[in-house]
């Protein structure tokens, strides 16, 4: 997942003034709600990792469609 995001972080934030992508409203909302969903399946892990996956395995399976659903966006939009 990193591949995808990491461009998108880099090309917002840096020493220049101006991002180098120019997202509209609604991009910046999906990527939002993208770095939310990483932070979400972050989360999940550790927790995946402590109780065990079948307890996570539910929430896992959602959060995997949100991300796949705005990746799919962003590969379209850019």
């Amino acid at each position: 997942m990193s591949q995808y995001v990491r461009p998108l972080i880099e090309a917002g934030v840096g020493r220049r003034k101006r991002p180098l992508m120019q997202l509209s409203v609604e991009q910046d909302g999906y990527l939002r709600q993208l770095a939310g969903l990483a932070n979400n399946l972050n989360q999940l892990a550790k927790k995946a990792h402590q109780n065990g996956f079948e307890v996570v395995a539910n929430e896992v399976a959602q959060q995997a469609v949100g991300v796949s659903r705005l990746l799919d966006y962003f590969g379209q939009a850019v």
